[in-house]
């Protein structure tokens, strides 16, 4: 798009791309579109306990909560024989009895672990498993907040006990809406479309709007005074549009080839920003 304006200040051919009267008859138009910001959507997910709480023991939930994974190693004294290997292993099962009666996790790596990288730290290892090395890895990505491996995890240098720290039901239902938010935005962008498809031309691209986004996210987010408005702009304005590159560009793409009435077949744009729009005559 941009090679092609450039063009076009040059006097180089082609230049018609960018000139609503070439594109369609002589025609003026009108673009309507919704923006439907992702970041919006996000706070009004619908989020019931049951979906949250089904949603936080899956994989994908418990990567998503990003709760700090903490280890407390006890490792296996020299010269390392089964006795050594039994009494660690002893040491490390009683550890993870003081933490089943809710010991504090941070205090007791502070006074326990035999690693002194993360012994000062609590035990802290950050929270995504896959920067972790096996077995410590394979049991943190099983855990979600507030779990405890029952078992002590034979490593390399000894026995680790893994954990991971709780988080607060607020912060886990913000994950969830966070990792809904774009399917949610879309879902929202086709149910627009919907109605745009049903209603004539006349009728108010914003009331369609409010109207879709009460039945995908409910009253409150219908009536919340952040939803940003419909807007409209002339079909040659679209590529200077105050929208991300992505979504600017392909309204732009839109409003060049678009006839009166006709409606886009899919949400433009992937983000953060999606768009819904229609043409109509001036």
């Amino acid at each position: 798009m941009a090679l092609l304006a450039i063009a076009c200040a040059l006097g180089g051919s082609g230049c018609g791309l960018f000139r609503g009267a070439a594109s369609s008859g002589g025609e003026e138009l009108t673009i309507e579109y919704v923006p439907i910001a992702i970041a919006w959507v996000k706070k009004h997910v619908p989020a019931t306990p049951y979906e949250i709480k089904q949603w936080s023991a899956t994989p994908e939930g418990k990567a998503a909560m990003k709760a700090e994974i903490r280890h407390i190693l006890v490792a296996i004294a020299e010269p390392r024989g089964p006795r050594d290997v039994t009494a660690a292993k002893k040491r490390a099962e009683v550890l993870i009895g003081r933490l089943t009666k809710g010991e504090d996790p941070k205090g007791l790596a502070r006074e326990a672990s035999d690693d002194e990288e993360t012994r000062d730290k609590g035990g802290a290892l950050g929270s995504d498993p896959e920067t972790l090395a096996d077995p410590v890895k394979t049991v943190a990505k099983q855990l979600g907040p507030g779990d405890l491996a029952g078992d002590p995890i034979r490593g390399p240098k000894g026995f680790h006990i893994v954990l991971r720290d709780t988080i607060d039901d607020e912060k886990i239902a913000k994950a969830y809406k966070k990792s809904r938010a774009t399917t949610v935005a879309r879902k929202l962008a086709d149910e627009i479309l919907a109605r745009l498809q049903q209603a004539d031309a006349s009728a108010s691209v914003d009331g369609i709007f409010k109207d879709s986004v009460a039945a995908v996210l409910g009253d409150g987010a219908a009536k919340d005074p952040k939803r940003h408005p419909a807007e409209s702009i002339a079909r040659d304005g679209a590529e200077s549009a105050d929208l991300p590159p992505d979504a600017r560009e392909a309204l732009a793409v839109f409003a060049q080839k678009a006839k009166p009435g006709e409606i886009v077949d899919s949400p433009l744009g992937t983000g953060p920003v999606l768009l819904v729009a229609r043409a109509v005559k001036k």
